[in-house]
């Protein structure tokens, strides 16, 4: 309940700044312009400040996430140029039209950056923040410098005829990249989390929307331009939480994870024993505790069946403990293929089993025994064993009529196992 209502909170808000930004450009487009930019501004630092120190954190995707914060501050720094130099500003003179230039470099910019981890994602090395701030500080500067000192930038926007030709093409080789993004991103959505890809998908979808509206504008103050830019805020949004997901939430989701891994692991590993995997003796009593009084309960039969393998010590004395082990193992292969899902198979002891039949009485519980042994004379009929694999085994009931405390059950099918070890020796 509470995440839909989150969600309900973030939709709400959204709507309300939406309609606020609107509001804004009714009386200024400058000034809606200015908000929408600066929105997309502080996502971008945001997204750095956020990704760069949690870069320690970097397990699986969170590379590919810390990598994108530290694109995105520079694509945001572009922005906050774009913003300033915007027709209307006057901030910097002698050409109005900077910001055309300067949203197409950051648009480059950011296109190109969430491909480039798909590229070497493939290569297993550690990402190296400090170099790739290197890199996008080198890159960032020539962009500005080829605008502002050396005027090399190709002229996006001509007052009175609107987009140049290399504007309207660039929009569309952007969302081509963009394209190739969602394409690397689908066949990478193993290595994401669910909702971080849902995000990361999101936001690209958006911001290929949004360069589309930009392809269609006619002067700066249009309305594919104003709806363009509602479409970055959004993208700029999904690609925010996706990094707040990754390096806040999920470190200490993971954190979290592991800790009650381990602490199952260590369950587990003091519920079992070691050679056999099977349960082990403390595990096998709680089980069957648990069982007795389920009987009692549902007022069904509960068959527990006492195990011995024959000739162990023999088998280790003649050919050694390993091939003793394997006696074991080919036992245990035996009970564990034969019983159904709901039965427990525990070791008791070193040669000693015991299997809890829960809802079934003996003449049943002997039926899965007949088809164990019946499994195990196959088994030795086509081995080439230097050993028989053979046990002993005695069963006890239990139910609202037969009820004794869990010692003296035990202590029924092991008298009843010996006296078919003691049969089958005669």
């Amino acid at each position: 309940m509470y995440k839909y209502k989150n969600y309900i909170f973030e939709v709400i808000i959204l709507l309300i700044v939406t309609a606020a930004l609107y509001m804004t450009n009714l009386y200024s487009y400058l000034l809606f312009h200015s908000l929408a930019e600066l929105f997309s501004v502080i996502i971008g630092f945001t997204l750095f400040i956020v990704a760069w120190n949690s870069k320690n954190f970097s397990k699986k995707y969170f590379d590919y996430l810390v990598f994108i914060g530290i694109a995105y501050v520079f694509v945001a720094f572009l922005d906050l140029l774009h913003t300033l130099s915007y027709h209307g500003m006057n901030i910097f003179r002698g050409y109005n039209f900077y910001a055309n230039q300067l949203w197409i470099g950051a648009r480059y910019l950011e296109s190109i950056s969430l491909l480039i981890p798909f590229i070497f994602i493939h290569f297993k090395r550690k990402l190296r923040p400090y170099l790739t701030f290197g890199i996008y500080t080198v890159v960032t500067s020539s962009i500005i410098a080829s605008i502002f000192y050396f005027k090399v930038f190709p002229i996006c926007f001509i007052q009175g005829k609107g987009q140049t030709p290399f504007k309207i093409i660039s929009e569309y080789i952007i969302c081509g990249i963009l394209t190739t993004d969602i394409i690397l991103l689908r066949k990478n959505k193993n290595k994401f989390d669910n909702k971080v890809y849902g995000y990361l998908f999101g936001s690209i979808i958006f911001t290929i929307i949004s360069e589309f509206e930009f392809t269609l504008y006619i002067n700066n103050y249009a309305f594919s331009n104003l709806l363009g830019h509602y479409f970055k805020i959004i993208s700029f949004y999904l690609i925010y939480k996706a990094v707040i997901i990754t390096c806040i939430t999920q470190p200490y989701n993971t954190i979290f994870k592991e800790l009650t891994d381990k602490e199952n692991e260590l369950e587990k590993t003091a519920a079992t024993d070691e050679m056999t995997k099977l349960y082990n003796r403390r595990a096998g009593m709680e089980f069957l505790d648990k069982e007795m009084k389920n009987a009692l309960r549902s007022k069904n039969n509960l068959t527990i069946c006492f195990i011995d393998v024959d000739n162990l010590k023999k088998t280790n004395d003649t050919y050694g403990h390993i091939e003793g082990d394997n006696l074991i193992l080919n036992v245990v292969k035996l009970l564990v293929s034969n019983v159904r899902n709901s039965d427990y198979v525990c070791r008791i002891g070193g040669d000693e089993f015991l299997i809890i039949f829960p809802n079934i009485a003996i003449k049943d519980a002997e039926l899965i025994i007949n088809r164990i042994r019946s499994d195990m004379d196959k088994l030795n009929a086509g081995s080439s064993f230097n050993y028989k694999v053979d046990f002993s085994y005695g069963f006890a009931e239990y139910n609202n009529i037969k009820k004794v405390d869990i010692d003296t059950l035990i202590e029924i099918a092991d008298n009843n196992m010996y006296k078919n070890k003691v049969q089958k020796r005669k």
